[in-house]
């Protein structure tokens, strides 16, 4: 079989809408530069054009400088209640006034039996939650919701850390436990009609347990390849930007290209932080 025949069949996978087949998970795995967020963008921005239905949600790393807005204008901001949120101009500094709606439970966001919610469809839902625990219940309360949807996890480490000693305000034990809880989530998103692609700079910075059930692993220019790969680790060396090499399951790999989208003006820098009455777990 041909590499652009493999690489067909892949597209056609990530593409299908099969209830019967469910949904699948990736993870793009590549340095800083070599176009992580921008093959998520454009997965994204392809989902509301081929399936103008589907709700679409999106997960930029807090406290740093804001992704949704390279795909452009079709884009909405939900923060949780009690969180507190600022905009700032990292080019010419100051505060930037950018809408905003809040949210008091993930029912607010999208109802489970009906679907109906605050999330809407050809539009990019970002969620700012109080902490990355949330996110981890939001997984859950999303594979449970009827209908298509689609989740974009930016720096997915960040909610499936291989380490949570490292991090001195947390405690380990609560970590695990929702790493636990993420990686069952995970096995329950085919079928709860749930795609999920995160991405990360280092695929060995993440808890094994929900590593090993990604359907499709997304190596750009730069990525170390996982040994049990069929991918060859030199073919992802001679990568140029806006290509990659994706793996599925272990058992076929294809060559995908993709379009970049560069970082527009003003570059918004998106700071969290929590509601003093609202204290992380211990």
């Amino acid at each position: 079989m041909s590499l652009r025949t493999k690489t067909e069949e892949i597209i056609k996978r990530r593409l299908l809408r099969d209830p019967s087949q469910g949904g699948y998970t990736s993870l793009i795995v590549g340095p800083p530069g070599s176009g992580k967020t921008s093959l998520m963008l454009y997965e994204a921005e392809l989902f509301m054009k081929k399936y103008p239905e589907e709700i679409i949600i999106w997960r930029d790393s807090p406290n740093s400088v804001a992704q949704f807005n390279r795909i452009g204008s079709n884009y909405q901001i939900f923060v949780e209640t009690g969180c507190k949120i600022t905009f700032r101009n990292m080019s010419k500094g100051g505060i930037l006034d950018i809408s905003y709606k809040t949210y008091k439970t993930f029912y607010d966001l999208i109802d489970p039996d009906t679907g109906e919610g605050l999330f809407k469809p050809q539009q990019l839902n970002i969620v700012y939650p109080i902490n990355d625990y949330s996110w981890i219940d939001l997984m859950d309360h999303l594979r449970r919701c009827i209908g298509w949807k689609d989740l974009f996890i930016d720096e997915i480490e960040d909610l499936l850390p291989l380490n949570p000693s490292k991090r001195d305000f947390e405690s380990r034990n609560y970590r695990l436990e929702k790493n636990l809880m993420f990686s069952n989530s995970i096995k329950q998103f085919r079928k709860g009609l749930l795609n999920m692609t995160g991405n990360t700079q280092n695929y060995y910075e993440i808890d094994w347990r929900g590593k090993s059930k990604m359907n499709f692993l997304i190596y750009l220019r730069g990525s170390k390849v996982d040994a049990d790969s069929l991918v060859n680790q030199y073919a992802v060396n001679t990568l140029d930007i806006g290509e990659a090499y994706v793996d599925w399951e272990h058992r076929q790999y294809g060559k995908l290209s993709f379009s970049g989208y560069k970082p527009v003006n003003p570059l918004i820098e998106v700071n969290i932080s929590n509601n003093d009455s609202l204290p992380l777990p211990r």
